[in-house]
């Protein structure tokens, strides 16, 4: 898992890069890889419950993996406000 962990920094960390964002904090590059994965294990966990346990209404597993991006979404406005800032 750790390695994975690696491997997604390193990503968003080009990402930002091409972007044009060069100073950012290797804390917020890694704060933003593991909300990037907590998200993909939510939604896995999700749809695993939602075949063990199908939902009535599938658009449930929609809107709780929205909410969630939108979470993450502010978060990362306010990573990169604090960054932007320092």
């Amino acid at each position: 898992m750790n390695m994975l962990l690696e491997d997604l920094t390193v990503v968003v960390q080009a990402v930002y890069e091409s972007l044009g964002f060069k100073a950012f904090s290797r804390e917020a590059v890694a704060l933003v890889a593991r909300l990037l994965l907590g998200i993909a294990l939510n939604i896995a966990a999700l749809g695993a419950v939602n075949a063990v346990h199908p939902l009535k209404r599938p658009q449930h597993i929609v809107c709780m993996a929205r909410a969630e991006i939108m979470q993450v979404q502010s978060r990362i406005a306010s990573i990169l406000h604090n960054e932007h800032a320092s």
